[in-house]
């Protein structure tokens, strides 16, 4: 986990505009832990933020979260039905074998191992 928030944090925040200067970078981490831990919803956590489930905010723990199944069902359906659209058409039919150049004949000669 820790290994996805640092990769967020480098290509969505960093990367992707550099900063440019120190105070610019303190801004721009700061924002991303924000985001990370305040407004980003994670399944594990039953849809709570880490703060939510952390600190209780208000009242709200893992297990008191709403399960937001029929939100995650909707979801799912709407991935299932977009995503064998968006194929580039490159994986559909295996090419064919290309033909041989002109005036090319196998070898002769079959490659046998050396036996003493």
């Amino acid at each position: 986990m820790v290994e996805a928030v640092h990769k967020r944090l480098k290509y969505g925040f960093l990367l992707s505009d550099p900063p440019a200067d120190g105070a610019a970078l303190r801004h721009r981490v700061d924002a991303a832990f924000h985001e990370e831990n305040a407004v980003r919803p994670l399944e594990a956590l039953n849809g709570l933020t880490p703060d939510e489930a952390y600190f209780g905010w208000p009242w709200r723990t893992p297990d008191s979260a709403p399960r937001h199944d029929a939100e995650r069902a909707a979801a799912r359906a709407l991935r299932r039905s977009t995503n064998p659209g968006l194929a580039c058409g490159a994986c559909d039919d295996p090419p064919a074998d290309p033909a041989p150049p002109p005036g090319w004949s196998p070898p002769s000669a079959v490659w046998r191992p050396y036996t003493a």
